[in-house]
């Protein structure tokens, strides 16, 4: 043979019986991923077989998975979708995580407050992964389609409530580099926790305050989440308020931080949101 097949028989014979049974056309042209290795000189008089043998082992003991974030950007870059299309009533999971989701953390990571924090595939200095932050997503966007928004639109509402977070929670969400800060990371806001925790809480602000891309302002994001601090939450002995920088403290277990919360106890996103608005029908 001209070539030998040392991995994807399976594969190539599907192909085959594809073509057998007319399932595809030969007269169409079809994309098929190949990688093609030619021995280098030391390999060129051994016999083909073992060449065969030391390529199969090389590649089955020594491959490494690729970067899941890295996957996805290769998928979503092949993609003739925008950020400006509406997003789809309905929309699953994968398709956000391979899809707008991962267009929608470019533009974070690039742009507005998150700008600089959100590691592209394969880096890893910054403080959020892509991968957390477009899998935390998903519940905001799949909001989104049930009203057919379009990408633009979710990145203006999110802007905006980070934008709102950041101000509330300077200490939290403050660069690394930032002069008088602690670091962030020292915080878990803008970790996998709190991302998950904010986004999962944005859609239901949005429901029970009947928002709109309109009225959904870095000032009404605001008011709202500033409201809930202003109120202290019993939950036993959770003693801290949602929307602060003591609230996001990871240092849990130091003396001075007994009465921390940590993402495993916050409560769920309608007890905040039913605690604001009870507090303000109630006038207390």
């Amino acid at each position: 043979p001209k070539l030998w097949l040392v991995d994807g028989q399976h594969r190539t014979l599907g192909y085959v019986r594809a073509f057998e049974e007319e399932w595809i056309k030969e007269s169409q042209d079809y994309d098929v991923p190949i990688t093609i290795i030619l021995p280098d000189e030391a390999e060129k008089e051994l016999d083909l077989n073992a060449i065969e043998a030391k390529i199969f082992y090389e590649i089955n003991q020594h491959a490494k998975k690729m970067n899941t974030a890295l996957a996805r950007k290769i998928i979503s870059s092949g993609s003739t979708d925008s950020i400006k299309d509406t997003i789809p009533s309905g929309i699953k999971a994968k398709a956000i995580k391979i899809g707008i989701g991962v267009k929608i953390a470019d533009h974070m990571g690039d742009f507005g407050p998150w700008a600089g924090s959100i590691n592209a595939p394969n880096e890893n200095h910054k403080i959020a992964t892509q991968t957390s932050f477009v899998d935390s997503l998903v519940e905001t966007v799949a909001y989104a389609g049930q009203f057919n928004w379009t990408g633009d639109i979710v990145i203006n509402l999110l802007d905006n409530y980070w934008s709102a977070i950041f101000e509330l929670c300077p200490k939290a969400c403050s660069n690394t580099l930032t002069e008088g800060y602690e670091e962030k990371e020292d915080y878990l806001l803008m970790r996998t926790a709190g991302m998950f925790v904010c986004h999962r809480l944005l859609p239901n602000i949005m429901q029970l305050f009947s928002l709109t891309p309109k009225t959904a302002t870095k000032e009404k994001f605001k008011e709202i989440l500033d409201n809930i601090n202003d109120k202290s939450i019993d939950d036993g002995d959770l003693d801290v308020s949602p929307f602060t920088d003591q609230y996001w403290l990871s240092d849990v277990n130091a003396e001075e931080n007994d009465g921390n919360i940590v993402a495993a106890k916050l409560p769920s996103p309608n007890s905040f949101c039913h605690r604001w608005q009870n507090t303000k029908i109630n006038g207390k």
